[in-house]
């Protein structure tokens, strides 16, 4: 994709990043200098533009199922146990629902070096 002139419409701008952002499947940034703009523009535009927004999720989660169809062919020809490791967390990264879970919830009342200490005696 040639990068935007200085004629091309804000409308245009954001139609010519969501096709290149598509068809790279990278980053937004890669995709916002190819056609001449830049990621602070298109966070701008997500946050004040909710119909970019909504084609930007859109096309995130195409990309998502183009990248989650790769690691279920990895996985069902174990072809490189490597990429499927590699594959499997940058799915984590974009699929919070399969991220590994740290939180930890106590409830009552206990002090921070109450709670320092029964950890240190076990």
């Amino acid at each position: 994709m040639a990068k935007s002139t200085p004629k091309t419409t804000p409308a245009q701008l954001k139609i010519d990043f969501l096709d290149e952002y598509r068809r790279l499947k990278t980053s937004k940034a890669q995709a916002a200098r190819q056609v001449g703009t830049t990621f602070q523009q298109v966070i701008g535009w997500k946050k004040t533009d909710p119909i970019f927004a909504e084609k930007l999720e859109l096309v995130e989660e195409e990309i998502t199922d183009e990248i989650e169809a790769g690691i279920k062919e990895c996985a069902l020809t174990l072809k490189d146990k490597k990429d499927a490791v590699l594959a499997i967390y940058y799915h984590k990264g974009r699929k919070p629902q399969f991220r590994d879970n740290y939180k930890v919830q106590i409830e009552g009342q206990i002090s921070l070096a109450e709670l320092c200490k029964q950890g240190a005696q076990k």
